[in-house]
């Protein structure tokens, strides 16, 4: 929700991407796929999948999410330094000092407020919020090179549909690396 406003497409003036607007380097240091056919910064479950990983090795690192979560915006070398002139690991405190960049400064508090209005939306008064059912999907194997056009010609969905359901693929098409 504070990444991306949960778009698939979204890019940053930095140059992240997706709904977890993961960096290039961050992205294939976690092992996401990223070529000329697929981007799975695009991809909301493979990119959420890393985004956990990547959290939870902040975590492990850092001990506290607040942390983690700074990590998770400026870099763990960002937040190493910063401790280390702080002389704590305290995130109130290292914030109050200014030994993080502005944004991920911002960045906790941002999520900490995303996670409260996610579970109680009515204490910043959105009683009125209607959840919606997600969209009904399946997974299907197809061969390496099929065209998005052609598997939309099926009456069961329509082309916006199946681009909007699969924005890592890159070209509109399946990679042709032979993978189904």
């Amino acid at each position: 929700m504070i990444e991306s406003g949960f778009v698939p497409d979204a890019y940053s003036r930095a140059g992240a991407v997706g709904v977890w607007q993961f960096m290039l380097p961050t992205a294939r240091e976690m092992g996401a796929r990223i070529d000329d056919w697929i981007d799975e910064r695009r991809h909301i479950q493979a990119s959420t999948r890393l985004a956990a990983r990547l959290l939870k090795q902040h975590y492990k690192r850092f001990g506290n999410w607040h942390l983690a979560l700074a990590a998770y915006n400026a870099g763990q070398g960002a937040v190493a330094r910063a401790i280390r002139a702080a002389g704590t690991n305290d995130f109130w405190e290292i914030a109050r000092q200014g030994l993080l960049p502005r944004e991920a400064t911002q960045y906790v508090p941002k999520a900490i407020a995303a996670m409260i209005v996610i579970r109680k939306p009515e204490v910043v008064g959105l009683e009125t919020v209607v959840k919606m059912c997600p969209v009904s999907t399946a997974l299907v194997s197809v061969s390496g090179g099929t065209d998005l056009l052609e598997i939309a010609k099926s009456p069961r969905i329509s082309r916006d549909d199946l681009l909007n359901l699969n924005p890592h693929l890159r070209r509109g098409i399946t990679p042709p690396d032979g993978e189904d």
